[in-house]
């Protein structure tokens, strides 16, 4: 005897068509599964919507809502790169801003720079003209 479709078919289908960068539709999770009729399908895609932001937000659970292993040492991973990320960044920070306030300060060179000997040159043309 078959057994009718399942909450966690449904959702595993979507998962997967989401990280191949499809859409989870109705007719594609049917597609997926191989299963059932879109009125079976669609109320449980629309309990996986409903779920889909809580679970991208930070939950490190399944379909069936087991804590999956996997993920939950990924949010831990991505948690000390973050804090060694924001540490870098604190530590360069005021070189940073020393960096910044040498380009400054070589712009405004360049500025006067640029200035001057347009200057000059206006000044060679306006001779030549008036000889």
């Amino acid at each position: 005897m078959t057994r009718g479709i399942q909450e966690s078919d449904v959702w595993e289908a979507a998962d997967a068509l989401l990280v191949a960068g499809e859409r989870p539709k109705i007719e594609r999770v049917r597609q997926k599964i191989g299963l059932d009729s879109p009125n079976t399908v669609s109320p449980i895609l629309d309990t996986w919507f409903k779920h889909l932001g809580i679970r991208l937000a930070g939950s490190c659970s399944d379909a069936a809502g087991r804590e999956v292993p996997e993920l939950s040492a990924q949010g831990e991973a991505k948690k000390v790169s973050m804090a060694r990320l924001e540490r870098a960044l604190v530590e360069c920070q005021p070189l940073l801003m020393v960096k910044d306030e040498e380009h400054g300060l070589l712009l405004k060179q360049l500025v006067a720079s640029v200035g001057s000997a347009g200057k000059s040159t206006r000044k060679r043309a306006s001779k030549t003209r008036n000889v």
